[in-house]
């Protein structure tokens, strides 16, 4: 018989009750049950959403892109989704996540939610991950820190290098749980950060997006009710404590397009999300700035009857809003040699869309054919330098006009480089 098999038979009778009732408050396991949060009126924010949260965000996973903000850089607890870090640094220290660990005879637990562990089970630490990010396990936490490094002081310095590896520069944790303590906090955006990087974790990813599983004898299920709430919601965390209040950091996808969205202190976290989500949907469209082998500008060569292709070679997707401008600063290589053979390093382009850099493609030289369709080889200095200048490609940092890409007002600056 399946261990635990009160919490097998009750949960989904329960899951099922709260999932009727959406619109009353999900208690969140980390704490004793509190009683129903009252309802607080909220204006409209600049962007038109009414967000409960003193805190949130929405990020763009592939370029880092803000969509939405709301006291972003302000410290806040976060309780639990702090397990979002201990799971990855587990997942980044443990080599084997099939080994399986005693529980040891004087094992006290710790208070809060919990995945119910007890003096001699034995489980692995795939099992504990579960535990962790399901059950919002405290126990699972203890336990993996003490495993996999020894001891809880050790594993949480580790979570702090990894924090500050990945640029999470306005946070510090003091424990692998998230219960309260006055130096374990962090901001809405660092926590997309942390999240963001979370989901280039496969097996993060895998245990993230599970609503039930039966692993090592425990029957474990989800607390990320937005899973079910919202149809793009792929993974996530929920997080309580009376002090941090409701906390929430979560991923969605839709249309192969990734974004994070953060709430610390959100009475109504499950809406607040979705709103986020649906606005910047609404508002942002994944645009082509370039795409790898197009061809970036043909030039013809001075004296000569024949073209100069210079191709991109990297696509470059990024967020746009209808309103937003993309400019383009292309630098042209002046070292090159006297003849341009095909496969040239000719210059890059950086693209930028309101003032925020999106990204870099370089740009090399393609074959030329004369007007015969032969393949020639040009002289750098009387052909291709020449043509650069008289078509506006070589002057001083000079804009070259504005022109529509992609349906988007672009501007281009032209440099020297090299």
């Amino acid at each position: 018989m399946m261990r635990r098999s009160w919490i097998g038979l009750c949960f989904p009778v329960l899951i099922a009750l709260v999932l009727m009732v959406s619109s009353i408050p999900f208690a969140r396991a980390e704490e004793e049950t509190v009683a129903e949060t009252a309802a607080v009126e909220v204006v409209p924010d600049a962007y038109g959403l009414t967000i409960s949260a003193e805190c949130a965000i929405v990020v763009d996973s592939a370029s880092g892109k803000v969509l939405y903000e709301k006291n972003a850089e302000q410290r806040h607890l976060i309780a639990s989704t702090t397990k979002i870090l201990t799971a990855l640094v587990v997942l980044e220290k443990a080599s084997d996540l099939d080994v399986s660990v005693t529980i040891p005879a004087d094992w006290q637990g710790v208070e809060g939610s919990s995945m119910y562990l007890e003096p001699g089970d034995v489980v692995t630490i795939r099992g504990l991950l579960y535990g962790l990010m399901l059950n919002s396990g405290n126990d699972a936490a203890t336990v993996l820190a003490s495993v996999v490094a020894g001891d809880e002081a050790t594993f949480v310095s580790w979570m702090n290098d990894y924090a500050a590896q990945i640029g999470m520069n306005d946070s510090h944790f003091s424990n692998p749980h998230g219960l309260d303590a006055e130096d374990h906090y962090s901001t809405a955006h660092d926590m997309a950060r942390l999240m963001i990087r979370a989901m280039q974790n496969e097996t993060f990813c895998q245990i993230g997006h599970t609503r039930h599983i039966e692993i090592d004898g425990f029957d474990l299920y989800f607390h990320n009710k937005l899973l079910n709430l919202y149809e793009y919601c792929v993974n996530g965390k929920t997080g309580y404590t009376a002090a941090a209040g409701r906390t929430l950091v979560t991923a969605a996808e839709k249309d192969g397009h990734q974004l994070v969205a953060v709430t610390l202190n959100a009475p109504d976290d499950w809406n607040d999300q979705i709103a986020m989500y649906e606005y910047a949907y609404a508002h942002y469209t994944p645009r082509r700035l370039c795409a790898a082998g197009d061809c970036f500008s043909t030039m013809s060569l001075t004296g000569a009857e024949c073209a100069v292709p210079v191709y991109y070679t990297k696509t470059i997707d990024y967020l746009v809003n209808a309103g937003e401008r993309v400019d383009q600063n292309i630098y042209l290589n002046r070292s090159l040699t006297e003849s341009l053979e095909k496969g040239v390093l000719v210059g890059r382009v950086e693209f930028c869309v309101n003032g925020q850099y999106a990204g870099t493609s370089y740009l090399i030289s393609g074959a030329y054919a004369d007007a015969a369709g032969k393949e020639v080889s040009a002289n750098w200095k009387n052909g291709f330098k020449n043509s650069c200048r008289l078509a506006g490609l070589y002057p001083d940092a000079q804009p070259s006009g504005t022109y529509r890409t992609d349906g988007l007002l672009s501007t281009a600056f032209w440099h020297n480089w090299g």
